[in-house]
């Protein structure tokens, strides 16, 4: 999988309606669009991690970009939550 996010985002679903099949989980399309566009922006993964790498200039709104990070980051920690608490029940 690497450091593409569109795999990435579709392993993390695959994960969610197997361990949470009781849910019928599914994630919120502004966190699958806010996924996409990183991985559409960069599908190698490298943009933000290595300097020298050429991509396209982009005009962001910081401070949406800012709290959509947060937003994202509060549901990875929720899902990680609760895998380690369903696991634990096994």
């Amino acid at each position: 999988i690497g450091h593409d996010l569109g795999k990435l985002l579709e392993e993390l679903k695959s994960l969610l309606e197997e361990e949470f099949p009781e849910l019928d989980t599914k994630l919120p399309s502004e966190f699958e669009d806010t996924i996409r566009v990183f991985s559409d922006f960069d599908p190698r993964g490298t943009a933000f991690r290595y300097s020298g790498d050429s991509f396209r200039e982009a005009w962001v709104d910081i401070m949406q970009l800012k709290s959509r990070m947060e937003w994202m980051t509060e549901s990875f920690q929720i899902i990680w939550a609760r895998l380690q608490v369903r696991r634990r029940r096994q």
